[in-house]
């Protein structure tokens, strides 16, 4: 998906009033500076802690890291895991 089509979708979620956003990035093998630039603009546009990145391989977790993105990235590592 490119980044004009994720903006295009994110408004259509939000007329709906869609307040929370969870990207699953399992099959991203590509990121530029425009997906960065959406997602960061997605973010700034919801509530503190309204918008999740979910499992980045290690290269787009490394370019998200560059970025200071990786701070919506969610550690998955642990769940389901019970002590």
């Amino acid at each position: 998906m490119t980044a004009p089509r994720f903006l295009e979708e994110i408004g259509v979620a939000r007329e709906r009033r869609v307040d929370w956003v969870v990207v699953d990035l399992g099959g991203l093998t590509f990121l530029d500076a425009a997906g960065i630039a959406a997602f960061a603009q997605v973010a700034g546009e919801l509530p503190t802690g309204h918008f999740t990145i979910r499992r980045p391989n290690p290269w787009v977790l490394e370019v998200l890291r560059l970025c200071d993105m990786d701070v919506y990235v969610r550690d998955e590592s642990q769940e389901g895991h019970f002590t």
